[in-house]
């Protein structure tokens, strides 16, 4: 399914979620949709402040009846609560799929709701497990349809073949952690395997006197304040967008106007990878 057909089957939803495994592919297919108010996009390149408004007001939508359509990355598969009557989920790992699903009539107000899984025509995915992950779960909906989603068999068998795919333990992490030697661990285990750096966005009116206040006097309060308006980006991306990124101390930069499109709820501006991408589920 390519993003104008995507965008044009859910414009006919009232309410309804689109779930991709990309950051460039949700912003594809908010593209698509236009600018309208009802059209909102989540992904980890908003900060947190940012992402906590457009939760607030696709919640207040849903719950008053209007129409909302929400085009998010998987940062909306976990711990977010939203229940949508229809959700549409690119194919991707089948636990992620699940996660999805679970935004759809999570409260059991409706007598039914939908879940629609798509494949992409030009969509991406992440490296690694994760695309171990949709290969797998790409073969297992092939092998026994959607049916096969309701039979627990289904599952253990998509985590038996992921398993086998998925070198668990590539670092040797587990035998230093039997033999408690923790420093080692802590030298070698990287949640996200690649250089990133933080990012202060123009978001609200907080956010610059909580900069003024971390630049005056850098303690770990100053920073904690500072954190909802922080978005972690790759450090060699960065670099390529000197024209409003400015580095204002170590592993930290500002972001000017022009960098970061609150009003659209776009994030940060540019073709960014999302590091939370390769955080391993």
């Amino acid at each position: 399914m390519g993003w104008a057909d995507l965008a044009a089957e859910v414009r006919e939803e009232q309410q309804v979620l689109i779930v991709l495994n990309s950051r460039k592919d949700a912003l594809a297919v908010r593209e698509e949709l236009g600018n309208g108010p009802d059209v909102f996009h989540l992904s980890t390149l908003l900060c947190g402040a940012h992402r906590r408004n457009v939760l607030t007001q696709v919640a207040d939508r849903l719950r008053r009846g209007e129409p909302v359509r929400l085009v998010s990355t998987q940062v909306v598969e976990c711990g977010v609560d939203l229940d949508f009557p229809v959700v549409y989920r690119a194919v991707g790992p089948l636990d992620r799929i699940v996660q999805a699903a679970g935004r759809c009539n999570r409260h059991q107000i409706r007598a039914w709701g939908r879940v629609v899984i798509f494949e992409p025509a030009n969509g991406g995915a992440p490296a690694g497990p994760y695309r171990d992950g949709m290969e797998t779960a790409r073969f297992l909906l092939r092998l026994h349809g959607a049916e096969g989603l309701h039979d627990p068999e289904t599952y253990a068998d998509y985590f038996r073949r992921l398993y086998r795919k998925v070198n668990l333990d590539e670092r040797g992490i587990q035998p230093l952690r039997e033999a408690h030697n923790y420093p080692a661990v802590a030298k070698l285990y990287k949640l996200i395997d690649s250089d990133t750096v933080s990012v202060v966005v123009p978001y609200g009116a907080e956010w610059k006197p909580r900069l003024d206040a971390w630049l005056a006097n850098p303690s770990r309060r100053a920073w904690r304040l500072l954190q909802p308006y922080l978005v972690s980006l790759y450090r060699h991306e960065v670099q390529k967008h000197t024209e409003w990124l400015q580095e204002i101390g170590e592993d930290i930069y500002r972001c000017w106007d022009g960098g970061y499109d609150a009003k659209r709820h776009r994030g940060m501006v540019g073709r960014f990878t999302d590091p939370s991408d390769l955080v391993p589920s």
